[in-house]
Formats: C-alpha cells, structure tokens, sequence
C-alpha cells in the first residue's frame, strides 16, 4: 500500500438515536471510510451497516434503513 486516509463521516440524527439507545455503540460506530492507493490503482472501503446492524436487536436494527 502506497498510502492510506481514513475519513471519519456520520449521520448526526442516527448516530444521536443508537447512541441514546445503546451508548456502548458509541466506540465501534461503522462511520468511517477509507481510501487506499496500491500498485495496481485506487481502493473505497467502508463497512457494510445495513449487514452490521442485522446482528444487532432495538434501536440499532430498526435504524439501519436510515443508513
């Protein structure tokens, strides 16, 4: 990998329901996003929250169509 910036991006108001909901989601919050440059081009990578919040029951499930 050639470089790497990790950016840091989130709904406020949906971020605020889980939170109050469950604040122990506040430190694996799935609001980040990556971009990597390898020797063969240029990479997006972010987590999948419609999939996370499926393992997940309450507030954190129903919030997921927000996304």
């Amino acid at each position: 990998m050639n470089k790497l910036m990790v950016y840091f991006i989130c709904n406020a108001k949906l971020a605020a329901r889980v939170i109050s909901a469950t604040n122990a989601m506040a430190g694996i919050m799935p609001c980040s996003w990556s971009v990597s440059e390898r020797n063969d081009g240029i990479y997006i990578s972010k987590m999948n929250i419609g999939l996370m919040a499926k393992i997940f029951s309450g507030e954190i499930k129903k919030s997921h169509g927000d996304c």
